[in-house]
């Protein structure tokens, strides 16, 4: 049998990595898992506890690394998302709150000091800016053609071995004329 363990939404292969994910989340250390009435025993530390015959079918593997595919990409547009920017080749936060408060200072037509990814204040104009703003939508767009041929992969994987080896990682976007 094949052991997951399902904590918010991310899915852990054994019960020393999803115990390290709680005590990381909640600072919660708690008794090793019991042999029997496991599901119960999980679920009242908000884990889904699931058990697989070891010879799952490729289909179904599939819409799992697919469901960790949405999971992942998830991740990355709402908090860890950058981009090289043309602007020096500064590295900017392009997550999705990123483009809400970039957005804002184009709004606003005029110059502002703005943060890199890395906290350093570059004044910008407003121009900068609105080409701050772009650069940002098509690093969301190389984001998703990124997410788009994940999927292909996946969908497209003839062995359990082809689908193992396709690695969910999403790569910043480098604007032209970034350094």
């Amino acid at each position: 049998m094949k052991k997951s363990y399902i904590y918010k939404g991310q899915i852990y292969s054994s019960e020393k990595e999803v115990r390290n994910a709680i005590f990381a989340d909640r600072r919660l250390a708690f008794m090793e898992e019991p042999e029997n009435d496991k599901r119960a025993f999980w679920r009242a530390l908000d884990v889904e506890y699931v058990e697989e015959k070891e010879d799952e079918s490729l289909e179904f593997l599939k819409e799992q690394k697919l469901y960790e595919l949405e999971r992942a990409f998830s991740r990355w547009r709402n908090g860890g998302a950058y981009i090289y920017s043309s602007l020096g080749g500064v590295k900017i936060d392009a997550d999705q709150r990123a483009m809400i408060d970039v957005s804002g200072l184009a709004a606003l037509d005029k110059s502002a000091v703005f943060m890199d990814a890395e906290n350093q204040p570059h004044q910008l104009t407003a121009e900068q800016i609105k080409i701050l703003r772009r650069e940002i939508v098509e690093g969301g767009n190389f984001s998703y053609q990124q997410k788009w041929d994940l999927r292909n992969q996946i969908k497209s994987a003839e062995t359990k071995e082809e689908l193992e080896k396709i690695e969910l990682v999403f790569l910043p976007y480098t604007a032209k004329g970034a350094k």
